[in-house]
């Protein structure tokens, strides 16, 4: 099981046995954390954090019951306070480019590559999508009724598009297709797609 641990340093995780009593949550602590036997005072109690008085928090000072018995479970939050200093390890390690020194040199190809531009479109491809009535309910018909919108479904849109950028698509095309809540894999190249292609 995995322990929690909140200390005014900030919040560790330990790895125990699901039998660990008290005693061996303390001495995983002293081998991990670096922090003597002497020094831990543990509890589920929050509050022992803020307390002016440590010592009175005595939920887990019986070092012989396990954490089980005392209803402590996986991924259970236990509260730790000590009296020394102590250097903890941060839990998010800065990459090489956050360490550099201050005004290291980089070229300008690298520092396009880290910015992303996303420019506006001078000219549409297109001015307007009109749909068939029909198909686009028969469509959203069946993907609401039977599916619920729970799983995604794609359609080949078939239609023109006039000489002022103005789209007509008559018809849309449900190719063989697997599908699920997050994806949907097409099926192309189907002896059916090829016929809706010739209509």
């Amino acid at each position: 099981m995995i322990i929690r641990l909140r200390s005014r340093d900030g919040l560790e995780r330990l790895e125990l046995d699901d039998e660990c009593t008290v005693g061996g949550l303390q001495r995983k602590i002293q081998e991990q954390l670096k922090i003597p036997l002497s020094k831990q005072i543990l509890s589920k109690d929050k509050r022992l954090l803020v307390s002016k008085d440590p010592e009175s928090f005595e939920d887990l000072q019986d070092a012989t019951y396990t954490l089980t018995s005392l209803g402590i479970r996986h991924g259970e939050m236990l509260y730790m306070w000590y009296d020394m200093e102590r250097e903890v390890k941060p839990a998010y390690v800065k990459s090489e480019f956050e360490t550099r020194p201050f005004g290291a040199h980089m070229n300008m190809e690298m520092l396009s590559a880290m910015q992303t531009r996303i420019e506006r479109q001078e000219e549409p491809t297109i001015s307007a999508v009109s749909f068939d009535r029909n198909s686009a309910n028969m469509f959203q018909a069946y993907s609401m009724s039977a599916l619920g919108f729970s799983i995604k479904r794609a359609g080949i849109i078939y239609g023109t598009v006039d000489e002022e950028g103005n789209v007509m698509a008559d018809v849309i095309y449900e190719p063989p297709q697997q599908g699920s809540a997050e994806s949907v894999v097409i099926e192309r190249g189907t002896e059916e797609e090829q016929k809706a292609e010739e209509l």
